[in-house]
Order: C-alpha cells, then structure tokens, then sequence
C-alpha cells in the first residue's frame, strides 16, 4: 500500500487486504429523519505493519484517519484504525469513495497527491537572476523533482536564467510523474526597474473573498495611487468564475469597488486571471477556483 503522509512524504508497505463483494440486491438503504438514505455499499479491511514515526510526538490517528487508498482502480477511505489489539500491527476499515481525477495518480496506485510539498518558487525576478526553487526540509529535494517551462519562453534560457523581462508560467514536476505538478506564475522585470507584484492568495474556496494588492517587492508597500483591476477566466466557461466585489474602506467609512475578489457559488472550479493595470503596464495574478472540502 502507498499513501501520501501529513509532510507530504510519499509512504509504502506490504499490506493484506480484502474486501466485500458488490451484491446485485442492494441493502444498504436505511433510514434517516423518514428518508431512504443510500449507504456505501463496499468495504474493505487492510492488515499492515504499524507505520513507523520519526517524531515521538505524532499519533497513528493524524496519520491514517481520512487516508484514501486506491486499490484495483478504486477509492478506498479509511474510517476506522486499531493499532492496538496486535503490537505492532494496524488493523484498517475501508468504504468506498471515488477516485479524484485531479489529484489521484492511478498509475502509481496513489491518492491526494496534494498533499505533496513542492518547494516555494518566487514569483519575481529580475534579468541576470536564476529560476530556482527554495528548498526546505520538509520539501521535496531537487533531485525529486524538475522544471518546466512553456516552449514558447524565449526569455529564459535551458539554465532556466533569466535573459530578458516577461512573464509566463513555469511548472514544478516529480520526476516521471506527469499528474503531480504545481504552476507558478513568474514575472522577470528589468534589472534596473523597481518591481511590483499582486499580493495575495493562490487559490479561492467556493463563495469565499480574497484581498489584493499591488504592492512593492522591496518592502510590501501597496501602490496608493489609481490601480485598475479586472478579472477574466482563464477557459471558456459561460459563467465568471470569480468576480470583483466591493470592499470597505474603513477611513471613508464606505463600500468601494476594489480589489476584493468573490469566487462563484455554483460549484464552478478553474482558474481565472487577475489584472492590474498601473503605469502603463499590466501585472497578472493566475488563482485558482477551488472546493470547499
């Protein structure tokens, strides 16, 4: 069995599993406040060596409780552990889910791959200054993992350095895992040319609010004069996915239309595209649309 841990660590071993067999009568209806209500109709029971934990201060239920496992092309979740009647030993209830296309790598049989930690990679450089991801040490290692950049970027060479201004998105990627990847959208300003860049939040939950700012890379200090702000879908979706939203200026004691995004409520999730027009120049902000849960 493979799962992915709390650190975002990739973890394997031997395992025995069994599970239910899928009967053609379904009897898994019961009922809830007089209504029929549909129960998950397979389980599965895993037998494994008790993992082993590198810190004393962690516990087998942040490890394993809410755990998915793909096993034969399905979404196994976990929602019972004992590790206690057997020394050394975990004994697993499973029931089924559905497998997330989106982050569950079924080639290598491994569930919420999310739950990897790339390496921060900053978002702003200047000419001369080398694309490289900071590595920490709960962060995948630079031999795990590699860059990548759009054919059609010109401006940095195959050293990934910087040798002229522009902007495109660079793709952190594990190794030989083509699903598991994380986009950062960079910007490579002049070298002698003061840099600014939208603050704020990479992902927005559904019907949630985000704040933005155009803001100085030195210091953070937000651009205080007229910034126009706009917000596109990055697909053809027919409806916005995100709007802006009025904000509250607290000094004037008013609402204003600013920099306030508002993700859409009907379950629509993609990415969309933040502008800043300042100065005759225009910053952009790549943010994704994302559930609830």
């Amino acid at each position: 069995m493979k799962w992915i841990d709390f650190n975002g660590y990739l973890r394997k071993t031997w395992a025995y599993a069994v599970s239910s067999v899928d009967s053609k009568v379904k009897s898994n209806f019961r009922m809830w406040h007089s209504l029929i209500s549909p129960q998950p109709n397979k389980f599965a029971e895993i037998i494994m060596p008790r993992p082993i934990f590198v810190d004393k201060s962690e516990d087998m239920d942040r490890l394993m409780r809410g755990i998915t496992f793909i096993i034969e092309n399905e979404g196994w979740m976990v929602i019972e552990c004992d590790w206690t009647s057997v020394e050394g030993i975990a004994y697993i209830s499973l029931t089924e889910s559905k497998v997330n296309y989106q982050y569950d790598d079924r080639d290598i049989d491994v569930a919420e791959t999310d739950r990897y930690k790339f390496p921060v990679l900053p978002t702003l450089y200047k000419v001369g200054d080398t694309i490289m991801p900071i590595f920490e040490a709960d962060t995948l290692n630079q031999w795990e993992m590699e860059l990548i950049k759009p054919e059609d970027c010109d401006f940095i060479d195959d050293e990934f350095k910087a040798i002229a201004p522009g902007q495109c998105i660079i793709t952190m990627r594990l190794k030989n895992r083509p699903a598991i990847t994380k986009t950062v959208e960079i910007m490579i300003s002049p070298a002698n040319e003061e840099i600014l860049y939208l603050k704020g939040v990479d992902e927005v939950r559904l019907d949630r609010y985000a704040t933005y700012e155009l803001v100085s890379e030195i210091d953070d200090t937000p651009v205080n004069e007229a910034v126009t702000f706009s917000v596109t879908n990055i697909t053809n979706e027919k409806i916005p996915l995100a709007i802006l939203a009025p904000a509250y200026d607290k000094d004037n004691h008013q609402m204003v239309y600013a920099n306030v995004l508002h993700a859409n409520a009907k379950n629509k999730i993609g990415e969309v595209i933040l502008s800043a027009e300042y100065n005759g120049n225009t910053y952009t902000k790549t943010i994704k649309i994302i559930p609830l849960w």
